[in-house]
């Protein structure tokens, strides 16, 4: 079983706070790199207190996508194949219950990747000027 989650690494919480400061002092202005570590920092802690299926709510589909592409750029790789398969899991579902379904299924499985999740979002963050 895995451990509890204890949060972010330190770097990735020192370069989300800085992202989150200025976006309270009213700054629009971030890079590409930023946007994507936000959504990486965001992502994967609705994973991780298991509220995957309210964080992504009725867009889980852009935001899905979304997150495919952040987590391949940062080396996620079984992360980004679990988000593919559930792309093309939510395109053949018929309703609202088998698009719960997914979400849900996809919620399990990438709990148990083996992928170092908190390690590479930390590295990305690291990176970031």
């Amino acid at each position: 079983m895995k451990s509890q989650w204890n949060g972010h690494a330190l770097v990735t919480r020192r370069k989300l706070l800085s992202i989150l400061e200025r976006a309270a002092a009213g700054s629009d202005d971030f890079s590409i790199s930023e946007r994507a570590l936000y959504t990486a920092c965001e992502f994967w802690a609705a994973v991780e207190s298991r509220t995957l299926q309210d964080f992504l709510g009725t867009t889980a589909t852009s935001q899905l996508r979304y997150a495919n592409i952040v987590y391949t750029a940062i080396g996620a790789h079984d992360i980004a194949q679990a988000l593919e398969r559930t792309l093309a899991a939510l395109a053949d579902a018929g309703n609202e219950n088998r698009r719960l379904q997914c979400v849900a299924r996809l919620q399990t499985r990438l709990l148990e990747s083996a992928d170092p999740v908190d390690a590479l979002i930390a590295r990305f963050a690291q990176r970031l000027h």
